[in-house]
C-alpha cells in the first residue's frame, strides 16, 4: 500500500515537471528547501543546515509587500 507521502510526492514531482517553468522551478526549491532540511535534522546533508531561513534570505519575487 502507497503511503500518503509517496503519493505526495508523485503529484509534486508531476506538477514541478509539468506546470513550472525554470525560474518557478527555482522559486519553488527555495520554498521546500527549509521542509527538507528540518526532515533530514538527524542526518548528514550537507549544505541545508549552512542556510539562515529568514523571510528576508527569500527571493524578491517571493516577499510579500
Amino acid at each position: 500500500m502507497e503511503s500518503a507521502a509517496d503519493r505526495l510526492l508523485v503529484k509534486l514531482r508531476r506538477f514541478i515537471a509539468d506546470e513550472l517553468d525554470a525560474d518557478e522551478r527555482q522559486l519553488f526549491a527555495t520554498l521546500l528547501a527549509p521542509g527538507i532540511a528540518a526532515a533530514h535534522a538527524d542526518h548528514d546533508v550537507v549544505g541545508f543546515g549552512m542556510i539562515n531561513w529568514s523571510l528576508p534570505a527569500l527571493p524578491t519575487a517571493l516577499q510579500g509587500d
